[in-house]
């Protein structure tokens, strides 16, 4: 029976060759985009569970509030607390702190090549399963003069050598290169893994000679690292936030008693420690943590792209659904015999859902070709570091197994259901139509539009959204100015002639520098604290190289010694937030700490930050030869090449050790919206796909129609009716179904879209036409779709349709 319900299939699709390609198109595109997207939510499911102490290693993370009252959550913590919460409590089996390195070179021959360092604690590789292929887990970070190094490392610096006992000479931040010795060798960590790295040291190595340097670190508020624990398996996870509270108590009673002596108010800080589970680390961008975690997601992705899947599969069923419901009259008479011969409803039931399974097989086979295609441009649209290997995974095509299963069943099971209870005496009697089926055919098509014109509206949105932050003036200068920082250790040294070198060459026209991108303090202003506010270090050049124009009062300038020790500069949003109504802003009383400052100038209001923050007070002072570090070099437009190859002689002149890595501030403003524009590629890039497949569900349900209109054409034609009256009699009815779904997604898609413009500060209107436009865009590819059929029937001889039954 199997044999010949696939014999029937096979001919069925053979036979209906345009139906076929329909159908199955419509499949395979909706099939790669959810193949594509399975990866993605897998990929981001999968972080961090390669480690086989995973359910009981966890994150210490913190909340803290300062003396206004804010609070902070943060991912990052110091050294001291992992080991005095294992030291204190008995639930913790071991702890671990990682710590990215800065600028860390390794020597080859001649060359310094910057590598990817961690530090870490000697539990690392026996805490979290790092695969070690050479060498002992339990002692390699034991020493101070080891290293560990991936086996990438390991074949580029020693070929096909056993490297272990081996000597690497390493350096940071220009200092002299150090021999140290390969004590183990390691498996590159794996791309979903969130702690990443080329090589291990010691922790240890953080810890400062200076005895005030070495207080400092072990204050409790300090956070440089990430501190995992390891928690006994009987130990009650519930109740250890409690417990911690108690032994954070105990370390930072002293510390709190002093500020709250030294406020005014009696307010003193609040910091609580808690656990997150290693597993939940990647998706939570609360607790965000820099220092050596990488590849941070968001939980709302999945959620989001998983959506975008069901979207786009809900209507690749539907599009099936009109299909199959459009060709059921050719096969009525096929039914009626059956069941006059004695086939039963599930026999027939049975053979339509094996032919529902046979197309989504067959659909299968291209889809995941397509998806093995596609994945490398997947993956750089997404960001994420998905591999072809992932889709030879058991997993992986387990999961995709259930995929076909799945898609068979929600496409396959309405169509069989209906097609099973065709009466014989009705499809052998005569002329047979669906009458209600068709109604229903309909409606799904609408439900189609409404999905397609959702995304439509969406991407609409999303590009005006983005034409506007590409556009608008930020108050600032971009074009032709590059960026690079100096190492730590060098800027006092270097920083003033090499600036001045820069100055000097023909294809530049300013040099500028500034300390590190905004930190945050807290001021006196007419005797009250403010919140955190911004600040910045800069030199006399700074704020004219970058264009930002004067208010009032003037630039820095090295005429006045004061600049250099209290006087300051701030922006419009400092004057309307801080200066009382009716001051005059060169009078306000401003104080950090013991220090008292001068307003001296105030600069025009300019977006710093990205369009989804407003801007806020910002206060300049004046940089010292410490603080210089990251310099800005204005070159002469189409001169790009040759100022770059002054520039890099001149920096390599200086910081010989260390290559020049720069960026221009135009890719700099674009690269905060990264996250933001890929997710409006991937839903340009959806918004066709559905478009595509809701047009070949259009098509079916047009085939549909006009099979059962064909005599009603015919008569129509003879009676004198021409080519132009039929198309636009048989379009008219589609266009109104698209209508219907496209007013239907316009109040849904204003909904959708106006939650994600919330995200921006500074964000363009929804306006009327947007809908307009997206409804004419759906308008007039469906016409397209339709016409073609709808052309194909009225073409089609009167007496070719009139003769036959």
């Amino acid at each position: 029976m199997i044999r010949n319900y696939l014999k029937i299939a096979f001919r069925n699709l053979w036979q209906n060759k345009v139906y076929s390609f329909v159908n199955l198109s419509g499949l395979t595109l909706g099939l790669t985009v959810v193949m594509l997207i399975m990866l993605y939510v897998k990929d981001d499911l999968s972080f961090d569970r390669m480690h086989a102490k995973g359910p009981q290693i966890f994150r210490l993370i913190q909340d803290r509030k300062d003396l206004q009252g804010n609070l902070s959550k943060m991912g990052n913590t110091g050294m001291p607390q992992g080991p005095a919460f294992v030291r204190e409590l008995g639930d913790f089996e071991a702890y671990c702190r990682f710590k990215n390195g800065w600028n860390t070179l390794v020597k080859k021959g001649n060359e310094g090549i910057k590598e990817n360092l961690m530090y870490a604690d000697n539990s690392a590789l026996t805490m979290f399963s790092f695969e070690v292929v050479a060498g002992d887990a339990r002692t390699a970070l034991k020493d101070l003069k080891n290293v560990v190094i991936t086996d990438r490392m390991a074949e580029k610096y020693f070929g096909s050598q056993d490297p272990v006992g081996k000597l690497m000479q390493i350096g940071d931040e220009g200092a002299a290169f150090k021999p140290f010795v390969v004590a183990a060798v390691v498996k590159h960590p794996p791309a979903n893994s969130s702690i990443q790295f080329d090589m291990l040291m010691s922790i240890d190595h953080l810890i400062s000679p200076d005895p005030q340097q070495r207080a400092n670190d072990e204050n409790w508020f300090n956070a440089s690292l990430n501190t995992f624990l390891l928690v006994n398996p009987k130990a009650n996870v519930a109740r250890l936030d409690k417990k911690m509270e108690s032994v954070t108590a105990k370390y930072t009673s002293d510390f709190l008693t002093e500020v709250r002596k030294k406020n005014n108010e009696g307010k003193t800080y609040e910091m609580k420690f808690k656990l997150q589970p290693l597993y939940e680390m990647h998706l939570n961008p609360e607790y965000y943590a820099s220092n050596g975690l990488e590849y941070w997601s968001n939980e709302r992705y999945p959620k989001i792209l998983s959506g975008l899947a069901l979207l786009v599969l809900v209507i690749a069923c539907i599009n099936f659904v009109n299909l199959t419901l459009a060709r059921s009259l050719k096969r009525a008479k096929e039914i009626g015999i059956r069941k006059a011969t004695g086939g039963t409803r599930q026999h027939i039931l049975a053979q339509f859902l094996g032919e529902s399974f046979l197309l989504t097989a067959l659909a299968f086979v291209p889809s995941w070709l397509l998806a093995y295609l596609l994945l490398p441009t997947f993956s750089e649209l997404t960001d994420k570091h998905l591999e072809s290997t992932y889709l030879f995974q058991p997993t992986t095509l387990l999961l995709f197994g259930a995929l076909l299963f799945l898609v068979a069943l929600l496409a396959g099971f309405y169509p069989a259901l209906v097609l099973s209870g065709f009466r014989p005496i009705e499809t052998l009697r005569g002329p047979f139509k669906l009458t209600g089926r068709q109604t229903f055919g309909k409606a799904l098509v609408v439900f189609q539009f409404v999905l397609a014109g959702v995304l439509i509206i969406g991407t609409v949105i999303a590009t005006r959204q983005f034409n506007y932050i590409a556009q608008a003036e930020l108050g600032y200068k971009t074009d032709n100015i590059l960026r690079f920082w100096l190492p730590w250790d060098q800027i006092e040294k270097v920083a003033a002639p090499l600036k001045n070198e820069l100055a000097q060459l023909p294809y530049v026209e300013k040099v500028s520098s500034k300390s590190g991108d905004w930190n945050s303090t807290i001021y006196q202003i007419n005797g009250k604290s403010t919140d955190y506010t911004y600040y910045e270090y800069i030199d006399e050049n700074h704020l004219q190289l970058m264009g930002i124009p004067l208010v009032q009062g003037r630039y820095f300038s090295p005429k006045y010694a004061l600049d250099t020790v209290s006087n300051i500069i701030v922006n419009e949003a400092f004057v309307r937030e801080f200066v009382p109504k009716g001051q005059n802003p060169f009078t306000l009383s401003i104080r950090q700490q013991d220090k008292a400052l001068n307003i001296v100038g105030i600069v025009k209001d300019f977006h710093y930050a990205s369009f989804k923050e407003k801007i806020k007070p910002i206060v300049w002072a004046r940089d010292t030869p410490r603080q210089a570090g990251c310099v800005h070099v204005q070159i002469t437009a189409n001169h790009q090449k040759e100022a770059l190859a002054q520039i890099k002689k001149v920096y390599k002149k200086y910081v010989p050790y260390l290559p020049l890595e720069y960026y221009f501030l135009e890719d700099f403003r674009m690269e905060r919206y990264a996250d933001d524009l890929r997710w409006k590629q991937i839903l340009t890039y959806t918004s066709l796909v559905a478009i595509l497949i809701a047009c070949l569900g259009l098509f079916g349900l047009a085939t549909f129609v006009t099979e059962q209109r064909t005599k009603e054409i015919g008569i129509r034609k003879v009676l004198g009716a021409g080519v132009t009256s039929i198309v636009a009699l048989l379009s008219k009815d589609f266009l109104k179904l698209v209508l219907i779904g496209i007013l239907i997604a316009c109040p849904v898609a204003y909904y959708f879209g106006n939650q994600w413009l919330q995200d921006f500060a500074y964000r363009v209107e929804i306006n009327a036409w947007v809908f307009v436009f997206a409804g004419v865009i759906a308008m007039v590819v469906a016409l397209g779709t339709v016409a073609y059929q709808a052309l194909k029937t009225a073409l089609t001889n009167p007496a070719n349709t009139l003769k036959t039954e």
